[in-house]
């Protein structure tokens, strides 16, 4: 988008004349004095249920609130008044009039409210403050700017992952037309004439699509109604005249069980939460539910967190842990769920999913011992945590259904919801040992690449276009609930060697030496010559393999003061070999004045051709012997890179 500045010079004229009468009840802003109470109550009561404020005590929180287009500073003075014995809150107004900032500045002043105005445009303060504010006011604005999705785009940018925009502005219908302009204008001259313009009224369709396309989730939608013979202002469900709009930024969550290590399944599982929550500039939480503690263990605890880490999927904020927040779920615990009608899923992939309320089995909310069951626990923090959008394996529909009933009991909004198929085994049955590992750290353990094994888990379930090498942060651009598929998938370990093979081959070589040296030093103290060997041939050595295991391996014929491990194949090989024609080999070479790759070539061709012999015939016996192995990097950049004296030490194991 357009950094452009979305300012109206003609509506600042208009509203610069008017600047001196904000704070007159019965001037030309006599309308805003009269709904501003209502607006206020209602805003607060938002941000006290967004931010999860208790009522009764003062809350540790601080909110930053960004209030867009202040004037003069008519809701930033309200809402901080009413705010400070609620919340710590910092408010800060901007507005492109200076005359609007000294007024609102002034008055902040005389009433002692601790407000900081600016005079600055949205597009200056994104560049200073990008993503800074849990809460963003933008009332009576949109319907003066240019380019009002450009606006709407600033907004985002200013909004803190789970933070909320809170806009309110003039529905474009005939009633809003003869209520906005028709009667305050021109029959009761509540507001100047020609304040405003109806065909810049927009319609609650053209702000949520604004919204969508910058990731942020519409939450709320209320109208302002006015009722002519009483001359009051309601908060209301129409919104042919006024709108308030309740946007909030996503946030998802993973929430494992420590009962056992992070396994595949659930690996994709919470990859596909942190790159929605991230496409969206949202939040991604770690939540571990961990209420049967005689299942849980440390063990698997810390796997999660290892297989989490290795697999760059680091969480929002502190951990949640179900068995610290016990109290939450008792005090939630008295309200039950209806038994009778049905419960109907609005899942994103499954598409309406009809269960009977009386196929669903009792819920038991709490145990004897006075631990809350898992179906309580999830519905009462998901939220709590402000969960926007839950993705999670089909498996969980028949619970969805239960917590759904919840959900409806305590008055809550229910999440988005998207329940993906399960991964299967290569023969189409559920994924067990039997079809390999299953734990995340045993993929780690056989030498495979986080890059790679997310690449591999990302594409099990989910496409964009026919991509299939696809970096973390294309996976963050282009991830959408709208690539993933509804059938089940399998796992193909022949794919997945093949994805880890191109990380490795297409890894920073530095990076990689030190791992393959990490390998290696549990069992050998490495030199300096051996490493130099080393550095000199990994460009050939990675191509030739698919893990670091298998690198690691096939690095050991470079770690000349080691050992070599001759494998049963090598050793038939050695044995029927022709010991005079190793002697041969031993003897030019200890002859060759320049000891090079292309004199070692020229060489062993020779004493290939002298005896009649293919080259690849003479390269067998001297492979064994130099790498214990039947397969390897060419014999001749070998000898080059471990030298004369090495080479010729590993054939004379022959007489040995």
């Amino acid at each position: 988008m357009s950094s452009k500045s979305s300012i109206n010079n003609l509506e600042l004229e208009k509203f610069d004349q008017l600047s001196n009468q904000w704070w007159q009840k019965d001037g030309e802003f006599k309308i805003l004095h009269q709904i501003n109470p209502i607006r206020l109550s209602y805003i607060v009561k938002m941000i006290k249920s967004h931010f999860q404020i208790d009522q009764s005590e003062h809350s540790n929180i601080t909110l930053k609130i960004l209030d867009v287009g202040c004037g003069g500073g008519l809701v930033s003075s309200g809402l901080c008044r009413d705010m400070q014995n609620i919340s710590n809150v910092n408010i800060t107004g901007i507005d492109a009039l200076q005359n609007n900032i000294n007024i609102a500045t002034k008055y902040a002043q005389e009433q002692n409210l601790p407000i900081k105005y600016f005079k600055t445009t949205i597009e200056e303060e994104v560049v200073k403050q990008q993503y800074n504010y849990d809460v963003i006011l933008c009332l009576e604005v949109i319907e003066h700017v240019d380019n009002v999705e450009n606006f709407i785009y600033n907004l985002s940018n200013l909004i803190k992952p789970g933070g909320m925009i809170i806009i309110s502005t003039i529905n474009r219908t005939i009633k809003a037309y003869m209520l906005a302009i028709i009667m305050a204008e021109y029959c009761l001259g509540w507001i100047k004439k020609s304040t405003h313009s109806y065909n810049k009224f927009l319609r609650p369709s053209e702000i949520y699509g604004m919204f969508n396309k910058f990731n942020i989730e519409l939450k709320e939608l209320k109208g302002l109604t006015y009722n002519i013979i009483d001359n009051d202002w309601q908060l209301s469900n129409d919104i042919n005249y006024s709108q308030n709009i309740i946007a909030k930024n996503i946030i998802t969550r993973f929430a494992p069980s420590p009962t056992g290590f992070l396994h595949i399944g659930g690996a994709r599982t919470a990859l596909f939460n942190y790159l929605f929550a991230k496409h969206h500039k949202g939040k991604f939480l770690l939540r571990i539910e961990d209420t049967d503690q005689a299942r849980s263990s440390n063990e698997a605890l810390q796997a999660i967190f290892s297989g989490l880490q290795w697999l760059d999927l680091n969480w929002d904020g502190e951990v949640i842990f179900q068995s610290r927040r016990n109290n939450l779920y008792k005090e939630a615990a008295l309200k039950l769920a209806p038994r009778v009608g049905y419960t109907i899923i609005h899942d994103n992939l499954q598409g309406n999913v009809v269960i009977q309320n009386s196929h669903l089995d009792d819920m038991v909310l709490l145990r004897n011992n006075g631990i809350a069951t898992y179906m309580l626990a999830v519905v009462v923090d998901d939220h709590a945590m402000q969960i926007s959008h839950i993705i999670r394996g089909d498996d969980h529909l028949t619970n969805t259904a239960r917590q759904i009933l919840l959900y409806q009991a305590f008055g809550w909004d229910i999440p988005n919801m998207t329940h993906i198929p399960l991964i299967y085994g290569d023969d189409g049955a559920k994924l067990s040992k039997r079809h390999g590992a299953l734990g995340v750290q045993a993929y780690k353990d056989m030498g495979y690449l986080p890059e790679a094994l997310s690449n591999y888990l990302l594409r099990l379930g989910w496409s964009h276009q026919n991509n299939e090498i696809i970096s973390r942060q294309q996976a963050i651009e282009w991830f959408t609930l709208d690539g993933l598929g509804k059938s089940p998938s399998r796992i193909d370990f022949a794919k997945m060697n093949n994805l880890n093979a191109h990380y490795l081959r297409h890894m920073d070589e530095q990076i990689l030496i030190d791992i393959i040296c990490n390998i290696l030093q549990k069992n050998h103290q490495i030199s300096q010559e051996e490493k130099q060997y080393i550095i000199t041939a990994m460009p050939s050595l990675k191509i030739r393999s698919t893990n670091l295991i298998e690198l690691a391996e096939l690095t050991k014929i470079y770690l000349v003061n080691s050992q070599i491990v001759f494998s049963k194949q090598a050793k038939e090989i050695i044995d029927n070999c022709d010991r005079k024609l190793i002697k041969q080999v031993i003897c030019q070479l200890e002859n060759l004045p320049a000891f090079d790759k292309d004199n070692i070539q020229v060489i062993l061709k020779e004493i290939a051709t002298n005896n009649n012999l293919k080259l690849a015939d003479l390269m067998q016996p001297i492979r064994a012997l130099l790498t214990g192995s039947v397969s390897s990097p060419s014999v001749f950049e070998i000898i080059s890179i471990i030298g004369k004296e090495n080479t010729i030490s590993r054939l004379n194991i022959f007489d040995s």
